[in-house]
């Protein structure tokens, strides 16, 4: 069960070593367990993994809730592509956890992992991330005719794809 930040939610149980947290959402009620985190002033707290590992995960997620409803549709093709994709996605994920690659595997692992977001994000409709060396680009720091340019690098990258 996933949260929103809107979701009324309280502290059921609290002990030393984490907590318990009863999440209403309408009709439906979950718990979630946690641990703590001390924090100090202006202090930010970042997660310990790549940031590759993490947007496999939230593609994932967001893949998922798209891939139930090409089977819902009968759009058995696609629906099965996509399976496949998430797959190996799942399968790079894993690998690039384990920790047991070299520098330039890792990169170039990374490269594929990002092509193969890309690529299905297009399949699917969805928005495709501009990148350079397979991290996305700060839209804030560069110009808009770089932005294009890298837009279309990464467009043309996700259709060489399979």
């Amino acid at each position: 069960m996933v949260g929103q930040l809107t979701d009324k939610a309280f502290v059921r149980q609290y002990s030393a070593d984490g907590f318990s947290i009863a999440v209403v959402d309408g009709d439906v009620t979950g718990t979630i367990y946690g641990h703590l985190v001390r924090c100090f002033p202006y202090e930010i707290v970042s997660p310990s993994e790549d940031a590759t590992i993490q947007e496999v995960a939230s593609v994932l997620r967001e893949w998922i809730v798209i891939w139930k409803q090409l089977f819902v549709k009968r759009k058995t093709e696609l629906f099965r592509i996509i399976r496949q994709q998430m797959l190996e996605l799942v399968d790079w994920r894993r690998e690039l956890i384990g920790g047991a690659l070299t520098q330039d595997q890792v990169r170039d692992l990374k490269q594929r992992i990002t092509v193969k977001i890309d690529w299905g994000n297009k399949k699917l409709g969805l928005d495709l991330v501009p990148r350079i060396n397979s991290e996305p680009v700060d839209s804030e720091s560069i110009s808009v005719t770089e932005l294009y340019n890298i837009h279309q690098m990464s467009y043309q990258q996700s259709s060489h794809v399979s």
